[in-house]
């Protein structure tokens, strides 16, 4: 039984995600910690249809083409094979035949220009992967490559990934059935895990188009291709019997260039020596005499002195990790053409970036990745941030949105920089998704028998480029969610001038509250003053962060205060549409950071994001920041860890789709924070008016929302069954019964529907105004001294055991337990959507109504 297509980015990948910090209570280095094997079974049931199967030669001409004109013809070579050949068990001897493959890939130079280690016996550092992977073997170049016996995998210098695999079956992380590329056997889909996220950790280490990677199952090898749109899997063959085919692949591999490869043009490796090295190691310096304190005070003079801010050289400092890579990076600026006047050209910027400070998790996705960069023209620290976009038509680039923010002062957002799309850098793999759904099956083509006798002539061979899909500009947005499910991403890259701080540095309660009062006021403004409103559409715990801003008071006096910021516009969308507008699918997924998205957002059924849903996220980010870093004066620890895990982690499934975890809901129909099965949380601040006030008008809103259901359902079964207009005895007893005690029901029946007061609290929240009014006055409260820090024990995990959502049931299927206890994913899990039958990919069907069936809360009072 196949695990269901999500209809989103990957839930690990965080591709819908921020740029900077971002905290799962279930990921490694949050809240409990994570397990390598319970990371990977989610991500392999997330990505099972994002495979898609190539016939060999056609996968080999097009990605190891090479010009005949310039490369000596293939030097002729013995069997390397012949002691793998000669080996009587295979099932069980991945040590031997791993160590013969070395050694016949060292002896025979099968890649020409590469050097071939094993790197399976150690793990890298914590400071590279929490998760100490450790893949079998690489090809590295050999000005990078690992001394050998080093036993490391070196994650920031693999060219080529190579994993062995003994078993001839139960270990092939893929099938050659069109119809069932990824299996769903145990050990299979766990070696298919093992590969995403080696494949993630490359992508998220070096700067890459695609990764390239070997799978070797005994006598049988695929060759795989990923990008952030998913992987190309290869038919397997015997390399063994067909050793000159095998060969030549690799020969060929070696006199490709490196953005052949998969390796990005746009990033030179920065190595100690280079003049780049000298500069970031100075950069570096926390001595630096222009850096700057940042902590909160009194300005001499009413200014700020010129500098970094301390936070913002310490951040750089901690990205320069000596086992990740270095780089110098290319931004694409977009200025007007002198000349063609009206057109745009474009020049480039150039930035030094070490370990990103945010990485986002999965394979499939943007990857987005936050970089606290310096400036190579101007040595000053900005916030790079490198993504691939969702590449459809009429989906707004990000630092267009923030150009225009700027241009309508909109307050609290960044100060777009420079970006730009990186040429030529466009996600593959749906584009052979489409081949395949375009070739019939008589055309396909054996290629170890017709090749296996190949010799360098057919290096140029260019009959098997296969059908080209047309081109973004030439399909309309709507035939690209239609047809294709796998995401197509561009490459681009953003600066801003903001570097700011994670959410949880804030120090006292009051600064909580005044960074949620400012990104609140910068939402509001951006739905009212651009030309064209926006709705932001991502709030999350990485999007409302802190920065260090100058404000002056009514006296005079200069002040550094902190204030919030509210980041990463990419998701947003104008607020309403135009009169006559048609409207268009923009993407095919649903958007948002699933711990915070509002409880209407993770309900079946399409919905469109409205104001109420992001102020319900604005809601849940104080939630989680208030009680897990302000003290409360009758909870613990572990309570409090137990209700930020079940709140914002749990979820479970319905009717095939996932949904809301029943604590959050509850939390929110009910309209208190209960933690434990009795303990209401007290801070001995305002917050504690604060709360009930904001959680009442949600409370309503979902009141109004589940009669308005009700009243629907009760319409639609109205209409399926009409009273019957036949006459119906009573039996004598029942007329007996009537007779003595009448049919006045009157006193035993509830109110109809929510009263007025309920519905004008629902109302407070169609506008940012009541919110906002509320923060304020929060804030004009008065505080006591209260340092801040994290209340969650050091010690503390997450439970343990199969906490993750078991697989939805196909269509026909019999579900056994409708309504599981909810269960847990390593980030956020995954959106609600159909499961859809086992297969070659395909969009899961569209509902066409919000379904607010799971609501049934009493009626409220105010």
């Amino acid at each position: 039984m196949s695990g269901p297509v999500i209809n989103s980015d990957t839930p690990f990948s965080k591709g819908r995600a921020n740029s900077h910090h971002t905290h799962s209570l279930s990921t490694p280095g949050a809240i409990g910690g994570g397990v390598l094997k319970q990371y990977r079974a989610p991500i392999a049931d997330d990505m099972a249809h994002a495979a898609v199967l190539a016939d060999v030669k056609d996968f080999y001409d097009k990605y190891f083409l090479i010009p005949t004109d310039t490369v000596k013809p293939m030097p002729e070579v013995k069997d390397p094979f012949i002691n793998i050949r000669q080996l009587e068990k295979i099932k069980g001897n991945e040590a031997v035949i791993r160590k013969e493959f070395a050694n016949a890939a060292t002896a025979y130079n099968l890649i020409p220009g590469m050097v071939f280690r094993e790197c399976g016996e150690r793990p890298a550092g914590l400071s590279v992967d929490s998760y100490r992977q450790k893949v079998d073997t690489a090809w590295y170049y050999p000005h990078d490559a690992p001394l050998p016996g080093k036993g490391t995998p070196d994650w920031g210098d693999q060219v080529i990934p190579v994993e062995f695999k003994a078993d001839e079956t139960g270990g092939d992380p893929y099938d050659d059935k069109k119809d069932k590329v990824s299996p769903e056997a145990k050990t299979r889909k766990e070696a298919r895990g093992q590969m995403i996220t080696y494949s993630e950790l490359l992508h998220g280490i070096q700067q890459r188009t695609a990764v390239f990677m070997l799978i070797i199952i005994g006598r049988r090898v695929r060759f795989t291709r990923w990008d952030r749109s998913g992987t190309v899997v290869t038919k397997a063959f015997n390399y063994v019997d067909n050793w000159k085919f095998f060969c030549e692949i690799l020969w060929r591999i070696g006199h490709c260039s490196r953005t052949q490869l998969g390796f990005d043009p746009t990033a030179t490796r920065v190595y100690e020596g280079d003049a780049d090295y000298a500069t970031m190691k100075e950069a570096a310096n926390m001595d630096h005499p222009n850096t700057v304190d940042h902590s909160e005070r009194a300005l001499e003079n009413g200014e700020l002195p010129e500098g970094e801010f301390k936070y913002v050289r310490q951040m750089f400092k901690d990205s320069l990790v000596s086992e990740w890579p270095w780089y110098r990076v290319k931004v694409p600026v977009e200025v007007p053409s002198q000349e063609n006047p009206g057109a745009e050209k474009k020049t480039f910027r150039y930035f030094l970036i070490g370990k990103p400070v945010f990485r986002a998790k999965g394979m499939a996705g943007r990857g987005t990745r936050g970089y606290v960069a310096l400036d190579c023209a101007t040595n000053k620290f900005v916030w790079l941030k490198d993504t691939w976009r969702a590449n459809y038509e009429f989906v707004r680039r990000e630092g267009d949105i923030l150009a225009a923010l700027n241009k309508a002062q909109v307050p609290n957002i960044p100060t777009m920089l420079y970006h730009g799309d990186i040429d030529g850098q466009k996600t593959e793999t749906p584009d052979w998704w489409e081949r395949q759904k375009d070739a019939s099956d008589s055309s396909e083509s054996t290629p170890v028998s017709s090749t296996s006798g190949s010799s360098h002539t057919l290096v140029c061979s260019t009959s098997s480029k296969g059908k080209k899909r047309q081109r973004d500009e030439e399909a309309t947005s709507d035939t690209r969610t239609d047809i294709c499910p796998l995401r197509l991403h561009q490459h681009c890259r953003l600066v801003v001038k903001e570097v700011a701080m994670p959410l949880e540095r804030f120090e006292f309660p009051k600064q909580l509250v005044q960074v949620m009062f400012d990104c609140v006021l910068a939402h509001w403004k951006a739905a009212t003053l651009p030309e064209v409103p926006l709705l932001h559409r991502d709030i999350s715990s990485g999007n409302v962060l802190i920065y260090p801003v100058v404000r002056v008071s009514k006296d005079g006096q200069a002040s550094l205060k902190w204030r919030g910021i509210l980041t990463d516009w990419e998701m947003s969308k104008p607020l309403e549409r135009e009169p006559g507008q048609e409207r268009r699918a923009r993407q095919p997924v649903r958007t948002g950071t699933w711990q915070y998205l509002s409880i209407a957002l993770l309900t079946p059924g399409p919905v469109y994001v409205k104001i109420p849903d992001e102020l319900e996220s604005f809601l849940h980010v104080l939630v989680y920041y208030a009680l897990r870093y302000v003290k409360s004066t009758n909870c613990n620890g572990e309570s409090i860890a137990n209700f930020l895990d079940q709140y914002f982690d749990l979820y479970g499934h319905e009717d095939g789709m996932y949904i809301c975890g029943d604590l959050k809901r509850g939390t929110i129909e009910r309209g208190d924070i209960c933690v434990g099965s009795k303990t209401y949380i007290h801070f001995n601040n305002p917050l504690d008016a604060l709360f009930p006030q904001l959680l009442s008008w949600f409370r309503a809103r979902y009141a109004v929302l589940t009669h308005e259901n009700k009243l629907a359902s009760t319409a639609a079964g109205d209409d399926a069954g009409a009273p019957s207009a036949t006459p119906q005895q009573l039996d004598a007893d029942v007329l007996d019964f009537l007779a003595e005690y009448g049919t006045d029901r009157e006193s035993l029946q509830q109110a109809e529907g929510p009263s007025e007061e309920v519905k004008a609290l629902a109302r407070q929240i169609e506008s940012h105004k009541a919110m906002m009014v509320e923060l304020a006055a929060a804030l004009a409260e008065q505080w006591p001294y209260q340092k801040t820090g994290d209340q969650i024990p050091s010690g503390w995990k997450a439970p343990v055991g199969d906490r993750f959502a078991q697989p939805l049931p196909l269509p026909g299927e019999k579900d056994e337990n409708k309504r599981p206890r909810p269960t847990v994913v390593m980030s956020e899990p995954p959106f609600p959507s159909h499961a859809v039958p086992v297969g070659s990919p395909h969009t899961p069907q569209r509902r066409p109504v919000v379904s607010l069936a799971a609501f049934s809360p009493n009626d409220i009072s105010p």
